[in-house]
């Protein structure tokens, strides 16, 4: 029977995922046991003015970066392509944010 070691997946609310070792990392994980503690959700986020756009409604600027919405529901940065399900601009950055980054 194959065994596997463990690891946890940490959700650590910013947005990131963290893999690691549990304590009891002794215990091997056994091909087909359950897992009874995993659990990977966001709930918390803020939207804020923009929308997505569709291909169909407002044709996607090309050879530009732009905000994709993958057939998940996740947002991706890159450019069009017909696998995008929509679309968005992405956030113009302000000059004191600029200043800040400089």
């Amino acid at each position: 029977m194959n065994t596997y070691p463990r690891v946890y997946l940490t959700y650590h609310g910013d947005g990131n995922v963290g893999i690691g070792t549990p304590p009891d990392a002794s215990a091997p994980l056994v091909m087909g046991e359950p897992v009874e503690h995993l659990r990977v959700s966001m709930k918390d986020y803020l939207a804020g003015e923009a929308t997505w756009r569709t291909p169909e409604g407002d044709p996607p600027p090309l050879g530009v970066k732009i905000l994709l919405l993958n057939p998940g529901g996740v947002c991706v940065i890159g450019t069009w392509s017909e696998w995008a399900v929509a679309w968005a601009p992405l956030p113009r950055v302000p000059q004191h944010i600029k200043e800040v980054l400089a």
